[in-house]
């Protein structure tokens, strides 16, 4: 896969993971959506997709970019 591509749908994923962030939405419903959307999604106490890991903590959804 080109690198190109492979930004594209971390962007991608990153924009998502954010939207739902801000509708309120917690990790393990954001990786059902993202599983919907066509993506796969590696999911344990965290979840991870396209070089985004995203987890629920005490003091909300936290994100992070795993390059």
């Amino acid at each position: 896969m080109s690198t190109n591509k492979s930004n594209l749908k971390r962007k991608v994923v990153q924009n998502i993971v954010q939207r739902c962030k801000a509708e309120g939405k917690r990790a393990k419903e954001i990786a059902a959506e993202l599983k919907v959307a066509g993506y796969k999604v590696f999911v344990a106490s965290f979840c991870f997709c396209e070089e985004i890991a995203f987890f629920d903590t005490t003091h909300g959804l936290q994100i992070r970019v795993v390059a």
